[in-house]
């Protein structure tokens, strides 16, 4: 799977290591390293009921899908930018003074790999759906009314190359216009997110509230 490759191969610009043990509080890390993103403590209680023994913190390059992704948004957004991307590594064992050099990939917490394999060969389907009619009704409720991109403004994109929705072929993405008369285009990008990156419906209306927030900074 390449754009995990990506990911998991990029070279790191800074590493920090933890011990899981106590007194570290996957709580506490949590809120002072990322605030409050139901995504991040999922991964985090995963880990945890893991036995992860160990953590490395590494920020990295945007590459494979997230590179899409902030390519996608500068296209509608020019002042956008990345701050960073992390890699977060747990693993079975305590990191010594050696760090991770002497670990193997079955170190790490993760998947049962035959159930991936499965998956890769098609052995396993997975199955997903995003309801964009209760997705846009939760925005609504926070004074957001969404609508597809379609017709001359979604051949613009196209034109960009932008990739459609995969929830509606038609639609090369979704505006937000806001309360005040504002007004958002959202690429089809980001709402892919929730299937590669398990980002929650209401983290991504959080991130909506923030790039509108940016945009009205720049202005």
């Amino acid at each position: 799977m390449p754009c995990l490759d990506d990911h998991r191969k990029a070279a790191t610009e800074g590493k920090e290591t933890f011990l899981l043990k106590s007194p570290f509080s996957f709580f506490d890390f949590v809120e002072e390293r990322f605030g409050d993103y139901d995504s991040i403590r999922r991964i985090f209680s995963l880990a945890r009921s893991s036995s992860a023994e160990s953590l490395v913190f590494e920020q990295i390059q945007p590459c494979g899908i997230v590179a899409e992704e902030n390519e996608d948004i500068l296209g509608l957004q020019p002042s956008y930018s990345n701050a960073k991307l992390l890699r977060l590594s747990f693993w079975k064992k305590p990191i010594t003074a050696d760090g991770v050099s002497s670990f193997t990939s079955k170190d790490l917490v993760g998947y049962p790999k035959d159930l991936v394999l499965d998956v890769v060969m098609g052995r396993i389907l997975v199955y997903a759906q995003f309801d964009l009619d209760v997705f846009f009704q939760m925005a609504a409720d926070l004074n957001i009314q969404l609508s597809f991109i379609t017709g001359k403004e979604a051949e613009k994109g196209r034109r960009r190359n932008l990739s459609p929705m995969l929830e509606n072929p038609k639609a090369n993405g979704v505006k937000a216009r806001f309360s005040n008369g504002r007004e958002l285009g959202l690429t089809s990008s980001l709402f892919r997110s929730v299937y590669s990156q398990l980002v929650g419906p209401a983290e991504i209306l959080k991130l909506i509230i923030t790039l509108d927030k940016i945009q009205q900074g720049v202005e």
